[in-house]
């Protein structure tokens, strides 16, 4: 013997008339912000960011990278003229073999920050800088960004061409920017 409330039937019975009945509450489209992200791993050395913050002009920046190397942000930020940019760090105790960390930090960044970049009207992946690791953090995030939120990042790549002891003693020199983005394959 099932026992139900009459009145709460016909009231669910009601909404659902509602809503067949309205076109928007089955909408699927996503009211995008407009704002764009920057991901991207920096090392010790702040060129390649500074690159990408320069030429992509971002209104939110996600970082990878490790405790010391963060200290150089606000630097970088004011470089770039970008002191109002907002900033997020995931930080790597091992930037250089933190493999583990950085496969649960990135699915922590991915539930945390996965909404802001899913109404963000762009998400660029700034493949360039840092160790080895990092990068790897940096893809992590990427394919999760393509494969978990369905949103297809751009790629890309900063190139420096000068001498690397130029670099060293003159980091902030605007570079170029190569979009380097992989469309129509899966990752």
């Amino acid at each position: 013997m099932v026992k139900f409330d009459a009145q709460v039937m016909r009231d669910l019975h009601d909404r659902i008339e509602r809503n067949l009945a309205t076109p928007s509450f089955w909408s699927t489209e996503v009211e995008r912000k407009d704002e764009r992200w920057l991901v991207s791993p920096l090392g010790m050395t702040p060129g390649a960011l500074y690159t990408a913050i320069v030429q992509e002009s971002p209104d939110h920046l996600f970082i990878i990278t490790s405790q010391k190397a963060k200290q150089k942000v606000g630097e970088i930020l004011t470089e770039a003229g970008r002191e109002d940019l907002e900033v997020s760090c995931l930080i790597l105790d091992d930037p250089f073999n933190g493999f583990d960390e950085a496969r649960e930090k990135a699915e922590e960044a991915l539930k945390e920050h996965g909404p802001h970049w899913i109404l963000a009207r762009e998400v660029i992946v700034n493949r360039t800088g840092g160790t080895t690791c990092l990068g790897w953090a940096v893809e992590r995030i990427e394919a999760a960004l393509r494969r978990d939120l369905g949103l297809e990042p751009r790629t890309v790549a900063c190139i420096d061409r000068r001498d690397p002891e130029e670099q060293r003693k003159r980091p902030y020199v605007r570079g170029e920017v190569i979009d380097i983005t992989e469309r129509g394959e899966e990752e």
